[in-house]
């Protein structure tokens, strides 16, 4: 069984949500006249206005959006979008303004078909409710195993939507085999350039005491690290063992260890677990946590036993001892 997976590239989602389309869906959720009434006060006579170096522009009635950095604004968001649309065997990923279709099948050609039949629908739905989405930006992604993959193009607006062989979602990058080769590269990346960007305190010569390195690894570079581990942590050891190594260089950088103490010991020392078994901790939280959670789609994530004879990895894998 095959995924095909369309992801759009929503501009400006916040910045162009309608206000009287907002106030009208807000009427139609059954939200008490003087809660609405207090929300089209919130929005209403805000200004802004442009600065251009030591310049600046005139100011101008907001007709549209939502104020950054609100409490407020994602949840008035998520009402604006509680009615989009659901087609027939697809399902609908929406976070914020990050909005995903996705449908299984044996076949390529039937995958398309389904996702075309809900891009159809979605763009009717965003036109009618002033979204704009960038085609140009949006992409495709067939994950399989096998080495079909789509000969048809999906189009929105007039505009096809490349198929490609990787896309980022949620701040996870999701290739087509599902070997998390690249999500795991990006975050060695990110967590080499954050450890470079902190060198000056957590170097040999600074003067900073070994436990205070120590919390600053754990506080900013490792979580640079472990984003969404219990989804992408059952990927082989050769791609974990990248992101060990700028664990490795972290904790012998804080307590200036030569050359010849092995990695281990400094573990051990520390009291700090490796990278695969701080994955191992995460997932098994998560995976704990899931059954009780209110929403049926998340409480169903983990609703599966892990086979070790399974062709497939899937991420319940990761709890495994012998994993390889």
């Amino acid at each position: 069984m095959s995924t095909g997976v369309a992801l759009f590239d929503v501009s400006k989602a916040f910045d162009r949500v309608w206000h009287e389309g907002l106030l009208f869906k807000l009427f139609e959720a059954g939200i008490p006249k003087a809660m609405v009434q207090l929300i089209a006060s919130y929005q209403q006579q805000r200004h802004f206005r442009v600065r251009v170096g030591i310049s600046h522009s005139t100011d101008r009635i907001m007709e549209a959006g939502l104020p950054q950095g609100s409490v407020l604004s994602p949840m008035l968001y998520n009402l604006f979008t509680r009615d989009v649309p659901k087609s027939q065997d697809t399902n609908l990923a929406l976070y914020a303004d990050d909005t995903a279709i996705f449908t299984r099948s044996w076949s390529p050609h039937i995958a398309t078909q389904r996702l075309q039949q809900a891009v159809d629908n979605l763009q009717e739905w965003f036109t009618t409710w002033c979204i704009s989405v960038n085609s140009e930006k949006s992409q495709a992604l067939f994950l399989s195993k096998r080495r079909h993959r789509p000969d048809e193009e999906i189009h929105l607006n007039g505009t096809p939507i490349p198929w490609t062989d990787k896309a980022k979602y949620l701040g996870v990058i999701v290739d087509r085999r599902l070997t998390w080769k690249s999500h795991i590269d990006y975050c060695t990346a990110r967590a080499k350039a954050v450890q470079s960007q902190l060198y000056p305190l957590i170097n040999r010569r600074s003067k900073l005491s070994a436990a205070t390195k120590i919390r600053i690894y754990k506080a900013i570079i490792l979580p640079t690290m472990s984003y969404a581990s219990p989804v992408w942590g059952y990927a082989a050891k050769t791609h974990i063992n990248k992101l060990q190594v700028v664990q490795n260089k972290s904790l012998r950088m804080a307590i200036d260890a030569p050359w010849y103490v092995r990695t281990s010991q400094i573990h051990r020392d520390l009291g700090m677990p490796s990278v695969l078994e701080i994955i191992r901790a995460t997932a098994a939280k998560m995976f704990a946590a899931l059954p009780t959670n209110p929403n049926p789609l998340v409480a169903n994530l983990g609703d599966y036993e892990e086979d070790a004879n399974w062709k497939h990895k899937r991420p319940k894998l990761v709890l495994r001892e012998d994993q390889d």
